[in-house]
């Protein structure tokens, strides 16, 4: 006539599942028993399967008991803390492309997540960070808000982590791939002007930038001096053409034409310029040099032989006069 004994070892806690409910567990296997009689059985309530509704630190009472084959019992209890342990459902968007405004372009870490909901409900925390560098830096990026984009990545392909954290700390995470895009056209702020020089000046056609050149907005600006000694305004003073970008990957190219030059070398340059970006967008510019004549010729510029007086006397002229080709 012994009753059995029995003593229930602690529990660790059990996680909530996608509806924050709790599925009970059979955890008759921890709890120690005994009888002298060696035959007993024992129960659990709540019954293992049970789904029974719950929150996340919400604590439950477990009892167990032990029955000998002569019907005598021992029960004892523990306590089991529920916890959500569920990071929460996301849905991420597979690619992005985003075009840089200025020099730089950001995003939040919420517009990576189509779709975002966790089990046991409660506000959700975004945040992304870049694979590597801080674009522009050495240092590693962190997780945050935002994720910034810079000319650095321009044409290419960024890997971005995201991760939505629930209120009781579980994350979730997904990668994503962002084209960065640069949509802006470099824009010529001032003009180069055009020049008129004189057929007499000496230039070098394969070489023209005396005539000045395109400087982006952020360099000094420099003054060209043009002189020309048979050019009436000579000196021509005027400053380099400027432009801007946002980007500072530029390239330029320039072509020369000559239009209509005699063999006097009397007509007009053409010289074109083409500012390109690292993604290829480009603005165009024409400089034109005209080539003249300030000093057309004229009767003045004929030098005479000076006037010589003959003196004859009258045979000779009577010669001339009788002469053959006087004759005809």
């Amino acid at each position: 006539m012994i009753n059995p004994t029995i003593s229930c070892m602690a529990v660790d806690s059990v996680g909530l599942n996608d509806s924050c409910y709790m599925t009970v567990p059979d955890f008759r296997e921890k709890v120690r028993r005994n009888d002298n009689c060696g035959n007993t059985t024992i129960t659990q309530d709540p019954v293992p399967g049970t789904v029974i509704t719950s929150s996340h630190n919400q604590t439950h009472t477990f009892t167990f008991t032990v029955t000998d084959s002569g019907g005598r019992t021992a029960t004892c209890q523990t306590t089991v803390t529920a916890k959500d342990k569920l990071g929460p459902d996301i849905v991420c968007i597979p690619k992005r492309f985003i075009s840089l405004s200025g020099s730089t372009a950001s995003l939040t870490a919420q517009s990576f997540i189509i779709s975002a909901k966790d089990n046991c409900g409660g506000t959700l925390t975004y945040e992304a960070r870049r694979m590597g560098k801080i674009c522009g830096s050495n240092v590693d990026d962190d997780f945050g808000p935002m994720v910034d984009f810079c000319c650095d990545d321009v044409n290419d392909t960024i890997l971005v982590v995201i991760k939505v954290s629930d209120i009781h700390g579980n994350a979730t995470i997904c990668m994503d791939t962002v084209m960065v895009i640069d949509n802006i056209t470099p824009t010529i702020v001032h003009k180069l002007p055009d020049v008129t020089i004189s057929c007499e000046y000496m230039y070098n056609i394969n070489n023209l930038s005396e005539f000045g050149i395109y400087e982006h907005q952020d360099s000094v600006r420099k003054t060209i001096t043009i002189t020309d000694p048979s050019n009436p305004s000579s000196p021509t003073i005027y400053q380099n053409g400027v432009f801007n970008e946002n980007c500072p990957d530029i390239r330029q190219f320039e072509s020369v034409q000559t239009r209509e030059l005699n063999m006097c070398n009397i007509g007009r340059i053409e010289r074109n310029f083409y500012i390109l970006d690292g993604a290829n967008n480009i603005e165009t510019d024409t400089q034109f040099i005209y080539v003249v004549d300030f000093h057309k010729f004229d009767e003045n510029d004929i030098i005479w032989p000076r006037r010589k007086w003959i003196i004859m006397t009258v045979r000779e002229q009577y010669l001339i006069q009788q002469s053959p080709s006087h004759l005809s």
